[in-house]
């Protein structure tokens, strides 16, 4: 089972997100091959919730350059825009499957529950 999801949305670019405790940039080749595969070059962010929790590095965008991810292009969005966030507590709340052996407090997994942005 893969430890993250990738989504592509057609105002961002494309979105990881983790779905365990795992931390996708751990599998960065393999995010790398999916891409590829898509052919796609531009910004990637990634929402590392179940990995970091509801903190300031929740949130990375990174380039990926059509082959692989460009290294000094990491950034953490401290302060992400509501359109992340947004997205975030869509897919899971789609996907609470991912919320119940999270790492997440229950007043957390609640709000996400009701489609509240965190």
């Amino acid at each position: 089972m893969k430890e993250y999801q990738v989504k592509k949305y057609p105002d961002i670019g494309y979105m990881v997100f983790s779905i365990s405790e795992s931390n996708p940039t751990d599998y960065i080749l393999s995010i790398e091959q999916e891409l590829l595969k898509k052919q796609y070059s531009g910004h990637v962010f990634f929402d590392l919730l179940l990995t970091n929790g509801n903190n300031f590095n929740r949130y990375l965008k990174a380039y990926f350059d059509g082959g692989k991810f460009q290294q000094n292009s990491y950034t953490i969005l401290s302060e992400p825009e509501v359109k992340l966030k947004e997205k975030s507590v869509n897919f899971y709340q789609k996907n609470i499957k991912f919320l119940e052996h999270s790492i997440l407090s229950k007043p957390i997994k609640f709000m996400i529950k009701k489609g509240r942005i965190i």
